[in-house]
């Protein structure tokens, strides 16, 4: 009796000795309320006593609320309940510290024997940065699948591992349709081979691919798209997969033509119009020349039968010659300038 007693009071203080110097934060609850800390616990909470910790409820160093939206008194009493149940329960939690910061805490509840009754060794585990970087992944997620751009996924190979739901809105084709598809089911044979050739030398060195392509939906209608793709490292700078954002182009390149077609119509019309003018201008300014050179003559034949009356008619002809003349000019040099070619 006497060796058992000692083994187990020998037991009691290696205990002792592992609680009070883990680096965990341990703490001990006797009938739902804590009874004994070590100083990773004090440390994490930031009390600077026992005293400050001691005979309270684990709800009364926490929210009043935890984050599914239970009450944390009625959640830390169910929570319990299972340990005791079970023998043990793990689990995430909210607490919060001395100066009032809430942080994130893995808790271990194991059920250990003691005086004939049952006490609960607890232990937290601070994953504050797990969390945060949990909850930075899934705003990306989201980002992702909300995204108005098309997402691909692919391993090295080029075998499809996901895509959001604009490439399906956009494609036709579902996730479970194109999972573990190449990515060769898009093409639509419209571009030469050099340009895949291109495009899987540049990223399989590690480098951004942008362009172009013309690709294929599923019920066959062909579609453009502004396509880059990147590649995904691990942490040894590996390439582990790649990354495709898509935009539909389509309507932008339409737009783009049939501006290019309005464009080239509008400098075949300017191109017609100045034909017509320069014609025009040849056949009026022709013969009101031929009409200028016989008024001449005409006036020099009858130059010594000339009177007044005779001089104001010829007067009156070259006046009029030359503001034809000038009226011709003025409408071509404004064609000229409408057309950006007036010197």
């Amino acid at each position: 009796l006497e060796l058992r007693s000692l083994e187990l009071k020998e037991s009691e203080e290696k205990y002792r000795t592992l609680f009070e110097q883990s680096k965990d934060a341990m703490l001990i609850i006797d009938k739902n309320i804590f009874v004994d800390c070590n100083d990773a616990a004090l440390k994490m909470l930031r009390f600077k006593s026992k005293d400050e910790l001691l005979n309270t409820h684990p709800s009364a160093l926490s929210p009043e609320v935890q984050p599914d939206g239970r009450l944390s008194y009625e959640k830390a009493e169910e929570m319990m309940s299972i340990a005791k149940e079970m023998g043990s329960h793990r689990f995430e939690w909210v607490h919060r510290k001395a100066d009032g910061e809430d942080f994130f805490v893995e808790v271990s509840l194991t059920i250990i024997p003691y005086q004939k009754r049952q006490i609960i060794h607890t232990s937290w585990r601070d994953i504050t940065d797990r969390k945060k970087a949990e909850e930075k992944i899934l705003t990306l997620s989201k980002g992702i699948e909300q995204s108005p751009a098309m997402v691909i996924i692919s391993d090295r190979k080029g075998n499809i591992e996901y895509v959001n739901p604009k490439f399906t809105e956009v494609t036709e084709y579902t996730f479970e349709e194109v999972y573990g598809q190449n990515l060769r089911l898009l093409k639509s044979g419209y571009h030469d081979n050099s340009i895949y050739k291109d495009l899987w030398e540049t990223i399989t060195k590690g480098k951004m691919w942008k362009g172009e392509l013309l690709n294929k939906k599923k019920n066959g209608e062909l579609y453009w798209e502004h396509v880059s793709i990147s590649p995904i490292r691990n942490e040894k700078r590996d390439i582990t997969n790649f990354i495709a954002v898509k935009e539909d182009i389509t309507e932008r390149k339409k737009m783009m033509e049939d501006l290019i077609q309005a464009k080239e119509k509008a400098e075949k019309t300017n191109q017609l119009k100045s034909e017509f003018l320069a014609q025009m201008s040849h056949e009026i300014r022709t013969p009101i020349n031929t009409m200028v050179s016989f008024t001449s003559l005409i006036e020099e034949e009858l130059r010594d039968k000339k009177n007044q009356e005779l001089e104001m008619c010829f007067n009156g002809i070259e006046s009029a010659s030359k503001r034809v003349i000038r009226t011709i000019d003025l409408i071509l040099n404004m064609s000229e300038l409408q057309l950006g070619t007036y010197e």
